[in-house]
């Protein structure tokens, strides 16, 4: 028997099938995306309830409620970014240099970018690409009066 459930058939799996630890497994997957439907079905609008849909995209978006949430955690979030910076978000924006675009296909070869991954034909290029972008990071750490310690991927 199973010492966690006192199920014969979990023993039989995991310690007398080669292959029984992955099909455990899978059975709890399984189980767990299935109660995940049930779940989020809970969850569905009157409408898609008495049409029997599914899936519900009937989600308040922007509602007055939300927004005034949405407003007090921005406001709550600059302050928060006054006091531990010493500098208002604006001035910080203003002074910038370095970009973030999660949604930029060629990131990682702008320099400019926070994912920038320094890359050159030589080696003597390459090291060149990487004090410069490190120069940018604490250039703009300094903005931001965050330490600048550290290597280039710690920071």
């Amino acid at each position: 028997m199973c010492a966690c459930c006192g199920n014969d058939i979990v023993r039989y799996l995991v310690e007398e099938n080669r292959y029984g630890l992955i099909i455990w497994v899978l059975i709890n997957i399984i189980t767990y995306l299935f109660s995940l439907i049930y779940f989020i079905s809970l969850f569905r609008c009157d409408f898609c309830k008495e049409n029997n849909k599914e899936r519900c995209y009937h989600w308040l978006v922007g509602d007055e409620h939300s927004i005034k949430m949405f407003r007090r955690e921005l406001k709550d979030h600059l302050e928060n970014y006054l006091r531990t910076s010493g500098r208002h978000y604006k001035e910080v924006k203003r002074c910038t240099r370095i970009i973030y675009n999660p949604t930029d296909l060629t990131a990682s070869n702008n320099q400019y970018n926070v994912e920038y991954i320094p890359a050159r034909d030589t080696d003597a290029q390459l090291q060149e690409a990487k004090i410069q972008f490190s120069n940018l990071l604490t250039a703009e750490l300094q903005l931001r009066r965050q330490s600048v310690f550290g290597s280039i991927e710690g920071r």
